[in-house]
């Protein structure tokens, strides 16, 4: 009985000392969505708009300081694209200094941002317009400028939604970024 309380206490004592203590948090409405910490990659645009990739090295009360690094393609000897990681100075901010962060990657975003309706209704009019010169008929009858019409219009709504779209989360009323310290 005294081996396992003593075991125990030992586990228990273990994992207190590896404890996460510097936490970075992105939050909505003050729900956690994403956490970081020492070691951990993060992403954001800076309040000069200029966008920076790393790796945290330290969190400090309001403060982070962060390592950068660029990972791009590079041709190796042969001539064959490799992965290269570039590293950059560290750089020292307040957590009010990030501007924005970027929103995950979905796969489906073409759908939702109006690209689609977009090249869809540039195709449909590109093919329109010179299936009536091939077949030499009129592009201005009233059915063919009814489609037209309609193509523009939908080339309009994908514009009106790519412009409404947004790329990145903007901290501020709604999203925050805090830090967690001991």
């Amino acid at each position: 009985m005294k081996h396992a309380f003593l075991v125990i206490l030992i586990f228990s004592l273990n994992i207190s000392l590896f404890a996460q203590a510097d936490i970075l948090l992105l939050q909505k409405n003050d729900q956690t969505i994403k956490t970081w910490v020492n070691g951990s990659l993060i992403n954001f645009q800076f309040s000069n708009y200029q966008w920076i990739t790393g790796v945290i090295k330290m969190i400090r009360n309001d403060s982070i300081s962060v390592r950068q690094m660029e990972i791009r393609t590079v041709p190796d000897r042969f001539g064959f694209p490799t992965i290269d990681t570039a590293w950059f100075g560290t750089i020292k901010l307040h957590v009010n200094e990030i501007r924005a962060m970027p929103k995950k990657a979905k796969w489906g975003k073409f759908i939702t941002n109006g690209s689609l309706l977009q090249l869809g209704s540039l195709a449909y009019i590109f093919l329109n317009l010179v299936n009536g010169f091939i077949l030499n008929q009129s592009n201005t009858t009233g059915t063919n400028l009814t489609n037209l019409g309609i193509a523009g219009g939908v080339f309009i709504a994908g514009t009106i939604l790519k412009a409404t779209h947004k790329e990145d989360i903007l901290l501020g009323k709604k999203y925050t970024m805090k830090t967690i310290t001991n």
